[in-house]
């Protein structure tokens, strides 16, 4: 069974590959036919496979998965409708892919191969982002695509968001699949002494979560400096800290120089060209907390449900919150402030709990083998939430992070 295993998870550092080709063809997800996929290996495993064995820590997300349809049909009151509780359910199918993860094993080649994949990946999103600010906003952009920031075309050129090669995917994965696998690439250049190469792959982290003007992109990419800074060994201190301060400076002197990137930072980083302070989006992060704390007492235990107050919820209008927003946030615009609200301290808890298990797992285990990527790059989705709420594992970058770290024997070698 292993080597079934490795042909369909061996999809994952092809996805944007594949999206592109399900999307053409018949406007299918390639996360909806991995996640079917690995539900029949799932029971196939179970009755053919003895070694298979069901990690513990997954079926909390397997009870959140089942908190959520709970949810949504009796705490919203919202119609159950099969196919989109159940089978439109990432955190259903996250159960079933994970388990599969935890019982492939890949080769040291087999790995290799994926970087030269990663970097064909890295070098598209590049040049195709820069052809998107640069000349034309719609290149390569899936005609099925629909975001509404996307679509505001009054924005100018310093505002308007842009998502690469990503909308084939899912525009998350900018976030959830593109800086992962660039703190993949960072990490194994670095590890194999190749630091020009690990310095470029830098440079085009910044470059794409810049243009994109996404600040959970960007705010996500931090730890590239992290993993930077721990991946020398004590004795190349020296080197390390000589090349983080000069991607800094480089930085702050690109920004501070160059018209373009200084209207990027007014406009859309820091939005200090925008007078009223209510027209800035980073005030919607202030709203949400304020209207946690006004409205998640109603219903701290099971949650508000996933009720109507803005035209993405579900089930009954929540007039307390709707009344609390009044047309100031479509949502509370933080995510694990939106996670307890939505469904309480039961699901809060039970997503939280899953996600803090593999990570205080891949933070040890990525120490010893000196790839520390793997558990940044899982970090994206909690440091993303800051100001983005989503909650899919079910996302390339994130899932790849759960493959490398089982197998990180496999590639890279153990601190001495």
């Amino acid at each position: 069974m292993n080597k079934i295993n490795q042909w369909v998870i061996g999809s994952l550092p092809y996805t944007i590959f594949l999206s592109i080709l399900l999307a053409r063809w018949q406007d299918l997800s390639y996360y909806f036919i991995l996640g079917a996929v690995c539900v029949v290996l799932f029971f196939a495993n179970i009755f053919n496979n003895k070694q298979f064995v069901v990690r513990k820590y997954t079926f909390l997300i397997l009870a959140f998965g089942i908190y959520v349809v709970y949810s949504n049909v009796y705490v919203a009151q919202n119609k159950f409708i099969f196919y989109s509780e159940v089978l439109k359910n990432q955190y259903l199918y996250t159960f079933f892919v994970l388990n599969i993860i935890e019982n492939t094993r890949f080769t040291k080649q087999q790995i290799t191969r994926w970087f030269r994949v990663f970097e064909i990946t890295v070098w598209a999103s590049v040049i195709v982002i820069l052809i998107q600010q640069f000349h034309d906003p719609t290149f390569f952009k899936n005609p099925n695509f629909n975001d509404a920031m996307f679509e505001k075309s009054y924005f100018s050129q310093t505002e308007m968001r842009l998502v690469s090669i990503y909308s084939w995917s899912g525009m998350s994965d900018l976030i959830f699949y593109f800086v992962p696998i660039t703190f993949f690439l960072i990490n194994y250049e670095i590890n194999r002494k190749k630091i020009f190469k690990a310095v470029l792959y830098s440079v085009f982290l910044i470059s794409v979560c810049v243009l994109s003007k996404a600040r959970t992109s960007m705010m996500a990419a931090v730890p590239f400096l992290l993993i930077l800074q721990s991946s020398y060994q004590q004795k190349k201190a020296g080197t390390r800290n000589t090349l983080i301060i000069i991607l800094l400076f480089s930085t702050y002197i690109a920004f501070t120089n160059i018209p373009f990137l200084n209207k990027i930072l007014r406009d859309r980083i820091l939005e200090t060209s925008q007078v009223d302070a209510e027209s800035r989006t980073m005030n919607t992060r202030l709203i949400a907390v304020q209207a946690f704390v006004k409205c998640f007492p109603d219903n701290p235990i099971l949650g508000a449900g996933n009720t109507k107050y803005s035209s993405g919820s579900k089930g009954q209008w929540n007039y307390h919150l709707s009344s609390f927003l009044a047309g100031r946030s479509s949502q509370i615009h933080v995510g694990f402030l939106d996670l307890f609200y939505l469904y309480g301290l039961v699901g809060g808890l039970l997503f939280s709990v899953f996600l803090y298990l593999p990570l205080r797992r891949m933070y040890i285990k990525s120490k010893i083998y000196n790839f520390r990527s793997v558990f940044w790059a899982l970090m994206t989705l909690p440091l993303a939430n800051i100001g983005l709420v989503s909650f899919n594992i079910m996302s390339a970058g994130l899932l790849l992070s759960f493959v490398l770290y089982r197998n990180l024997e496999s590639f890279s070698e153990k601190v001495k």
